[in-house]
C-alpha cells in the first residue's frame, strides 16, 4: 500500500491511502467484490485511522483491486 500526506490551510491535513490486492488469474468476480470488501473493511477497523479521524483528519481510500496476468516477472 502506497500512502500520500498533505497538509494546506485550506484543506488541513490530509491522508490518501492506495491499497493494492493482485488476486490470481482465475479470480471470480465474487473475489473482487470480496476484496474490495476488505478494503472499506480495513479502513472501518483502523484503530489508528479512526482516532486520526475523530482529530479531524481527513483520510481517503483509494484501493486497486486487480486480476494477475498469471505470468511471473
Amino acid at each position: 500500500m502506497d500512502s500520500e500526506a498533505t497538509n494546506s490551510k485550506e484543506e488541513g491535513f490530509k491522508i490518501i491511502h492506495y491499497p493494492q490486492i493482485i488476486l490470481s488469474a482465475d479470480a471470480t468476480e465474487e473475489h473482487i467484490q470480496a476484496a474490495n470488501r476488505a478494503i472499506v473493511s480495513a479502513d472501518k477497523g483502523c484503530a489508528i485511522g479512526n482516532m486520526l479521524k475523530k482529530a479531524d483528519v481527513q483520510i481517503d481510500i483509494e484501493g486497486k483491486v486487480s486480476i494477475s496476468s498469471g505470468v511471473e516477472n
